[in-house]
């Protein structure tokens, strides 16, 4: 994921990028260059419905899947993102 999002930020460095990831890895996330804010996605179901609303409210126009799950697609399209790109 990270030369993905490097390679993206290079090519569109005016884009905000925020990460839907594990709390663990928010961390990780947070010291990374390109990306501006992360959202936690705790492996519950109250944590996939506040992840949604934390997309919702973010309004992002498009979302890139990296990893090959349906609970990381679901939150996208829930949160009614209009361009999802992935798996």
């Amino acid at each position: 994921t990270m030369p993905a999002l490097q390679h993206f930020h290079a090519c569109h460095a005016d884009t905000r990028i925020t990460m839907l990831s594990r709390p663990l890895l928010e961390p990780l996330w947070a010291m990374h260059d390109a990306v501006d804010a992360t959202i936690p996605l705790v492996p519950t179901v109250a944590g996939m419905r506040e992840a949604i609303a934390q997309v919702r409210q973010a309004g992002p126009q498009t979302a890139f899947l990296f990893p090959n799950s349906w609970r990381s697609a679901l939150v996208p399209f829930f949160g009614r993102v209009p361009c999802r790109i992935g798996q």
